[in-house]
This record gives C-alpha cells, structure tokens and sequence, in this order.
C-alpha cells in the first residue's frame, strides 16, 4: 500500500506536469502540432541528451549545443541560450525532487 505522503507527492508532480503542458499548448494553440512537427529533431536530440547526461556528468545542454550549430545548422547564439535554459531547467527539477525526497524520508 502507498503512504498517504507518497500519494500527496505522486499527486502533485502530476498536477505540475499537466500545468505545464497545459500553459505551453495554451500559448501555442492553434499551431501547437505544427510545431512538433517542425522541429521533432530538436525533441530527439534532447532526448538522447538527456540519457548522456544521466548517465554521465555533462549536462544536457552540454551534448545538445554540437548538435544544435553542427547537424541542426541552429544559430550558435540561439543554441547557447537555449542549452543554458534546458540545463537550468533540469537542476532546477533535481534539486525540487531531491528536496522533496528528503522531506518525504
């Protein structure tokens, strides 16, 4: 049986991730699938980016930036921004959940 603090957490990581969802198709509707579809590369290449980087010590925005200006001909100011914005993005995420673990411990 699940701990009624478990729940709670499970619960609301739910909620954050169906807001977040949420509020990125609220502002790109109504071309929300057209932009999937345009730029599927710049999802594959993060997801391969974030297996490396949980796998290794690199971030995620450390394997995506050669391959943003390299194979995805991004520009290099653009790929740099956004490879800082996904590697923020993602320690701010394991610092939340760390914190919640040791609060849920």
């Amino acid at each position: 049986m699940i701990s009624r603090e478990k729940s709670w957490s499970l619960i609301v990581s739910l909620l954050v991730a169906v807001t977040v969802w949420g509020t990125w198709l609220f502002y790109t509707y109504p071309e929300s699938w057209q932009i999937i579809h345009n730029y599927w590369q710049v999802s594959v290449t993060m997801v391969f980016g974030s297996i490396i980087a949980g796998a290794t010590s690199e971030g995620g925005g450390a394997i995506a930036f050669p391959v943003f200006t390299k194979v995805l001909h991004i520009p290099p100011a653009d790929a740099k921004v956004f490879s800082l914005a996904i590697q923020s993005v993602g320690m701010v995420a394991a610092t939340v959940a760390i914190m919640r673990l040791q609060l849920l411990l």
